[in-house]
């Protein structure tokens, strides 16, 4: 079970009740704790170098980011937008078939891909 930082859940809620006056405490500590319990059900995808060389070799552009939202998943791969930039500068997306054996260890069990959209997951950046 996850420890959860009390003192950042109260200040979270307190600048959510200074956003507006009429903001009601109980509700905004409520949308707090949500906040704070969202944070350990977001997906961050990692996909493994020697793949990400390949794509990069076959697309002629450097991996830019990917999605962490697969817009198709198949039980050995998924489907993610990822961005490429070339060496000018120019940066196109397209969807890529992934296998799931190119994933970090912690990425090949997936959310819904309906309940990822809901949860607004953003793009990951690669350093």
């Amino acid at each position: 079970m996850r420890k959860y930082d009390l003192s950042v859940i109260m200040k979270r809620a307190w600048e959510l009740k200074k956003e507006d006056s009429n903001n009601i405490f109980s509700i905004c500590l409520k949308m707090a704790w949500e906040e704070e319990k969202g944070k350990d059900k977001e997906v961050k995808i990692s996909i493994k170098s020697w793949f990400q060389s390949k794509m990069e070799n076959e697309n002629g552009a450097s991996l830019y980011s990917w999605g962490n939202t697969p817009v198709r998943e198949t039980a050995k791969a998924i489907l993610l937008p990822v961005t490429f930039q070339t060496s000018y500068g120019r940066e196109f997306t397209e969807n890529c078939w992934i296998p799931k054996i190119c994933l970090g260890k912690d990425e090949k069990k997936f959310m819904v891909v309906e309940y990822a959209k809901k949860a607004g997951i953003p793009l990951l950046k690669r350093a």
